[in-house]
């Protein structure tokens, strides 16, 4: 019995705790709102400006319509400003620091800032949150949202160009000397991005020098000995690749194809007064001729095709150097993000 009077004791002391602080919340939001008019600007001299301090913080960049000039991005809006009527002492309340009001509603007074660029079809498209206020007068509005803005995009040097595109945001009815709008940031407050990588445009370059090896042959290029020896020979061997019927020993090749065979010194000895020597000797020369053309074209043949396959195992060298160069250089890219990430530990 005593230790259900015990458990009651507490939830009644725990009930009058929340009861006191609902009732001090209640009793400030009163307190701050009795007489307050949010159509009247909070500042105590109607000639000064009102600082409202504005920032963005970009999320994600989510199309970049060239053909309609369109970019859409997420985004959320920071404003703040600073409202004497909102302020009030904490111990008088409970120890209460700060409270929020709806955005939706109309209890104080916000800014009607809005991005005069936009794009979207209800004009503004952002989250109507609610309005952070703390004890010293200051109010935090915080309002995301998907923003879809006009900019002027030019695509004549895609895919090498950059692009600059701006966010005008500004009051819609109050003049510079009623609402002095100010970038809360070091920068000047434009969002720059690039519309293409340096390794994509890179990769397609060394594309098109791979192709153009791969293709070559010997009646358009003959390849000179600086080349031969670096693509050939050198590179190679630095990257321990192979080569049928080549191999690979510091930085130098050595050929172990097979060769044509060498012509007999004399393939015809016949005695001087054998019958028929002279028709022999014409039906040979006549024979000798056509195969010296034979033999001239299949060395040519052998020649032409020895440069294209030098060329296209060119190519795959450096495709390989360039495999190997982009993996080095994603890889450490990736580490460099990692490692320029502020929370990454955490």
């Amino acid at each position: 019995m005593k230790f259900h009077q015990f458990i009651s004791l507490i939830i009644l002391i725990f009930n009058s705790k929340i009861g006191d602080g609902s009732l001090a919340e209640t009793k400030l939001f009163t307190d701050l709102l009795k007489g307050y008019n949010p159509l009247e600007r909070p500042v105590q001299n109607s000639s000064e400006p009102l600082e409202v301090k504005i920032k963005l913080f970009l999320q994600q960049i989510l199309d970049v319509d060239e053909k309609n000039q369109i970019v859409s991005v997420n985004a959320w809006l920071s404003y703040t400003w600073f409202d004497h009527k909102l302020q009030w002492e904490p111990k008088k309340y409970g120890g209460i620091q700060d409270i929020r009001f709806p955005g939706s509603s109309d209890h104080i007074w916000k800014p009607d800032v809005l991005l005069y660029n936009s794009a979207a079809e209800d004009f503004d498209s952002t989250f109507k949150s609610n309005l952070l206020t703390y004890h010293t007068g200051t109010v935090v509005w915080i309002p995301p949202g998907v923003l879809k803005f006009v900019c002027q995009l030019d695509v004549t040097w895609f895919p090498f160009d950059d692009q600059v595109c701006e966010m005008k945001f500004g009051s819609w009815t109050f003049h510079g000397k009623a609402i002095d709008l100010q970038i809360d940031d070091d920068s000047n407050g434009r969002v720059f991005f690039s519309c293409c990588m340096l390794v994509v445009s890179a990769s397609v370059v060394f594309t098109i020098v791979v192709l153009n090896l791969h293709f070559r042959s010997a009646d358009s290029h003959e390849m000179n000995p600086v080349v031969r020896r670096v693509l050939l020979e050198f590179l190679p061997w630095l990257l321990f690749m192979s080569r049928p019927g080549y191999k690979f020993v510091k930085a130098n090749v050595i050929d172990n194809t097979d060769k044509m065979p060498k012509k007999p010194k004399n393939p015809c000895n016949l005695p001087s007064n054998h019958a028929g020597y002279e028709a022999q000797i014409l039906l040979l020369h006549s024979v000798h001729t056509e195969l010296r053309k034979v033999v001239a074209f299949y060395n040519k043949e052998e020649h032409d095709e020895r440069i294209q396959t030098d060329w296209r195992f060119a190519a795959m060298v450096v495709d390989r150097a360039c495999l190997l160069l982009f993996t080095v250089f994603i890889v450490i890219s990736i580490l460099a993000i990692m490692m320029s990430a502020p929370h990454i530990i955490a």
